[in-house]
């Protein structure tokens, strides 16, 4: 469809393609290194590209995943950690998928978090930087929406020892201009948004995806044990390793707001628990 509408000039059925919910911009590239396998009919290509893509997408997270953690463990336990990370069903699970920027997604957002890190909470470029990666992130599926607390609780970390209105105006400023990045990125991939119908289209698409849950769980199709059964066994890793993994969550979470330690992991593991509630 994508590829017609650029042959009729025709940008209403350009950005009318549907699939909201994935980034336009991810279309639009799988869209572009497929040109040559659509014209000449070649399937098997076509749908091989945007596997290539996730794989790409999964070296580069596992390397800055890498970076991440060699500076918290000597370079063995460095890649027992990785190895056991890369273990999960969830490497595999979805790298055999089709059209799904999942991996495009979690590599943009360890990327942002690499910048986080390197930035140790003095907002500098760093900081800038992580905010953009994570905007790109969400550009690409807007799922990534639920990552945002991973800016809000970095920017917020301050007032945890300095609670003040300077600092409150400070990091309110800070919080600003992270959303004006992360916006402004997603708004570049997806510029259909700027125009009303287009800003209706992606309101749909968050109203649709908050109902079908809502539906789902008001006739009864999703239970707790379930979700531990189907979805975390499956996709993510054993049951005891998952409540092990709340467990460690919530202990580093309590060191957030005890310690005070100027450290990245208390803010991930924050942000994994907002996304897990969700």
């Amino acid at each position: 469809i994508m590829l017609d509408a650029i042959k009729e000039f025709n940008i209403v059925k350009l950005f009318g393609s549907g699939g909201y919910g994935y980034g336009f911009i991810y279309s639009f590239i799988v869209m572009g290194l497929n040109t040559y396998f659509i014209i000449n009919d070649q399937t098997t290509m076509m749908q091989l590209i945007p596997r290539i893509i996730t794989i790409i997408a999964i070296l580069i997270s596992i390397f800055f995943m890498h970076k991440i953690v060699k500076k918290h463990l000597n370079p063995i336990n460095t890649i027992l950690f990785c190895l056991i990370t890369i273990s999960f069903p969830i490497f595999w699970a979805r790298s055999s998928a089709g059209f799904f920027p999942d991996w495009v997604l979690n590599c943009f957002l360890i990327i942002s978090i690499y910048y986080l890190e390197k930035d140790r909470f003095k907002f500098s470029k760093n900081f800038l930087l992580a905010s953009l990666f994570l905007g790109l992130g969400i550009s690409f599926k807007l799922q990534g929406l639920i990552l945002l607390p991973l800016l809000v609780v970095y920017i917020a970390q301050p007032l945890t020892s300095n609670l003040n209105i300077k600092t409150i105006t400070n990091q309110a400023k800070l919080l600003a201009k992270s959303f004006g990045i992360v916006f402004l990125a997603y708004f570049i991939g997806n510029p259909y948004v700027i125009h009303p119908v287009g800003l209706i289209a992606l309101k749909r698409q968050l109203t649709l995806g908050i109902n079908e849950q809502s539906n789902a769980i008001q006739e009864g199709y999703f239970f707790l044990t379930s979700i531990l059964e189907k979805t975390i066994s499956y996709h993510f890793m054993n049951q005891l390793f998952f409540l092990a993994l709340i467990v460690i969550l919530c202990i580093s979470t309590y060191s957030f707001f005890t310690k005070k330690a100027k450290s990245i992991f208390p803010i991930i593991a924050i942000s994994c628990l907002t996304c897990l509630s969700y």
